[in-house]
């Protein structure tokens, strides 16, 4: 009934044979006593005791060896698995390290699994662990018959509701006491922060990261969608670009094109293969040097989340298309079209799309079509402009020689 492969924990109290047996032909586990029992049965050669004189008891060499041989348990493996084990724990996050070394037992609920020898039907039994730790007399204590089987649970085995479940949280960076802290209940990230210390003088809170695994995952799977929905878009363009090609007058320029747009859209594939999802949130807040703790949001922690106070950053960076990919100082009141004279843009550089990645996760993009506000935009320290190329890099005489192509034919 109960899948012993799926639980954390689990504890077997065996009373007779008739559960020995049920055991070992059921779950593919034979105690240790049984092992010894039939190694009392048989010598070496495997003939019965009575025909060949054998000790007692087994050595323990002998009888670990035994029960290995019926387990099907091989050692060396063992040994590779737990060293294996062993190095996977280091590469670990330290909050989940933590969170095993001291892991949740659900007091709450714990099952005794009892086999009718009657029918042969199992039944489950529930009873507070809790209840039973606290007060021997009280009536969860239930009395055990041979071959009861008490599992008790984890808090990850069955899921408890969140105000009950043990939260850690890890606080890194600009704090006066980084590490991991367990969160009382109406803690927030302010009260969090200040339980490890408060900020530093050069913490900078509008750059705070603030990281969770629930999202990283729902961000994994987004990705791989909108990955699969760009291979269906690109394979229907290039369709409509190779027939259009195929119409063209100028086949050879049609053919350049269409190869150009196809490197593109392999590049772009590429590009968001290569993505990979840190899971963090943006925060909304204020875009102001010295923001306060009371600015962050009443955001209710999960165990697992990470909050990283970074220092003040000293420096903007530009990429794409300009004359120099750097970080350039920065400075307070400086826009984004300030910055980007400074760096100066490509010939093919494409202003209008020009994206602003803020320090705290955000970004701007153009909404408005009848002016960009993205260059207007006062720069923060840690945040990166990106200047993309314009795709289409025909030129407008080009345009013209082309439509006038068309229009005389």
């Amino acid at each position: 009934l109960i899948n012993p492969e799926s639980l954390r924990r689990q504890n077997e109290l065996l009373f007779d044979g008739f559960q020995q047996e049920r055991s070992a032909r059921s779950r593919s586990r034979v105690p240790l006593d049984l092992a010894l029992e039939r190694m009392d049965q048989a010598d070496e050669g495997g003939k019965p005791k009575a025909e060949a004189a054998a000790p007692a008891k087994p050595a323990p060499d002998a009888a670990n060896a035994a029960l290995d041989a019926i387990m099907g348990r091989d050692r060396q493996g063992e040994a590779a698995r737990t060293a294996a084990n062993r190095s996977t724990a280091m590469d670990t996050p330290l909050v989940e390290r933590i969170g095993s070394m001291v892991d949740e037992v659900n007091f709450e609920y714990a099952v005794v699994e009892r086999l009718s020898r009657d029918d042969l039907r199992t039944s489950v039994i529930q009873f507070n662990l809790g209840r039973v730790l606290n007060d021997p007399k009280d009536r969860d204590n239930l009395a055990l018959e041979p071959g009861d089987v008490v599992t008790v649970f984890s808090v990850k085995d069955v899921r408890i509701p969140q105000s009950k479940r043990r939260v850690l949280v890890r606080v890194e960076g600009e704090v006066d006491k980084p590490g991991v802290y367990q969160v009382a209940p109406g803690e927030n990230l302010g009260s969090i922060i200040q339980k490890a210390g408060g900020l530093t003088a050069d913490a900078y809170l509008f750059g705070m990261g603030f990281y969770r695994e629930e999202v990283r995952q729902s961000q994994r799977e987004n990705l791989d969608k909108l990955l699969r929905r760009l291979e269906a878009e690109s394979s229907g363009k290039l369709a409509q670009a190779a027939q259009s090609a195929g119409t063209s007058a100028d086949a050879g320029s049609a053919q350049l094109k269409l190869q150009a747009l196809q490197m593109a859209q392999l590049q772009a594939l590429s590009r968001v293969r290569a993505l990979k999802p840190e899971g963090r949130i943006a925060l909304g807040l204020p875009s102001q040097i010295d923001t306060r703790l009371e600015a962050l949001p009443a955001l209710r922690l999960q165990s697992g989340d990470r909050i990283h106070l970074p220092a003040r950053p000293d420096f903007v960076y530009i990429f794409g298309a300009v004359n120099t990919e750097s970080a350039l100082l920065f400075k307070n009141g400086l826009t984004v079209a300030d910055y980007l004279q400074l760096a100066g843009s490509g010939a093919g550089a494409d202003q209008d799309g020009v994206i602003l990645i803020r320090a705290d996760g955000s970004a701007l993009t153009n909404r408005e079509f009848w002016r960009n506000q993205v260059l207007a935009s006062v720069v923060m320290p840690g945040d990166t402009i990106v200047l993309p190329e314009k795709l289409d890099r025909e030129s407008g005489w080009s345009v013209f020689i082309r439509n006038t192509k068309d229009i005389t034919q």
